[in-house]
C-alpha cells in the first residue's frame, strides 16, 4: 500500500503490467510513453514529488497527483502522428474523464474523442478503456480532461496509447530551393522546430 496525504489508495503487485498498462513480454506499442518518445507538455497541478511525467514513465510506483480544484489536465505530445486503437488510463478517485486530440502541427485546437464516468473505486487503482468509435488517422497530441473527481484530489498512474505511426503527416525536416536576389538558388532545410540552416 501507498500512503499520500491526502489520499490513500491501493496498488496490486505490478498493477500496471497485470493490467495490461505494461510490456507483459510481448510487443505493445504506446505512443505516449517516454520510452517511445513521448512527453508531458503540461498538467495543470505541480507537485515536486509527483509531477505529470509519470504518468508515461511506464512505472508501477509513480503518478501524478492534483492539487487543486477540477477540471484538471495533462497534455500529451505523442512520439509520432498516429492512428489510435486503443487509450487505457490507469487513476484514482476520478469520477468523470474527457480525452480530446489534436492532429496539428502544435497543439492548439482540440476536438474531444472519448469521455466516460468512472465508478467510485475506494481508492483502489481505477484502470480504465476509453472508448471511441474511430479515431483519425494522425493524432499528435492528446488531452487528458478529468471533469470531476470522488474526492479533493486524484492521482493518474498511467496514461497508455496504443498505436500505429502514420508517415507524412508533419516531416520532421523539408527540404526546399530558394532562389535568392542574385538569381542563385540554395538548398536550405526547414527543421520542425522551425529553424532554417542553409
Amino acid at each position: 500500500a501507498i500512503l499520500t496525504s491526502p489520499l490513500h489508495f491501493y496498488l496490486p503487485p505490478r498493477p500496471l503490467a497485470a493490467l495490461g498498462l505494461q510490456d507483459a513480454g510481448r510487443p505493445m506499442p504506446d505512443a505516449a510513453s517516454r520510452a517511445e518518445g513521448g512527453r508531458v507538455l503540461m498538467v495543470s497541478s505541480l507537485d515536486a514529488e509527483h509531477p505529470g511525467e509519470n504518468v508515461i514513465d511506464g512505472r508501477d510506483d509513480s503518478y501524478w497527483l492534483s492539487t487543486g480544484m477540477y477540471p484538471q489536465e495533462i497534455l500529451l505530445a505523442l512520439a509520432y502522428p498516429c492512428l489510435i486503437s486503443a487509450i487505457k488510463l490507469a487513476s484514482t478517485s476520478v469520477r468523470s474523464v474527457r480525452i480530446e486530440f489534436s492532429s496539428e502541427a502544435s497543439p492548439v485546437n482540440f476536438k474531444a474523442l472519448a469521455e466516460k464516468e468512472l465508478g467510485d473505486s475506494q481508492g483502489v487503482l481505477q484502470v480504465e478503456d476509453m472508448p471511441f468509435a474511430q479515431a483519425p488517422s494522425g493524432i499528435e497530441y492528446l488531452r487528458v480532461v478529468i471533469l470531476s473527481g470522488w474526492h479533493d484530489f486524484c492521482s493518474v498512474h498511467a496514461v497508455r496509447v496504443e498505436a500505429e505511426r502514420v508517415e507524412g503527416c508533419h516531416p520532421d525536416a523539408l527540404e526546399l530551393r530558394v532562389r535568392c536576389s542574385a538569381g542563385s538558388y540554395h538548398s536550405v532545410t526547414a527543421q520542425r522546430s522551425w529553424t532554417v540552416t542553409e
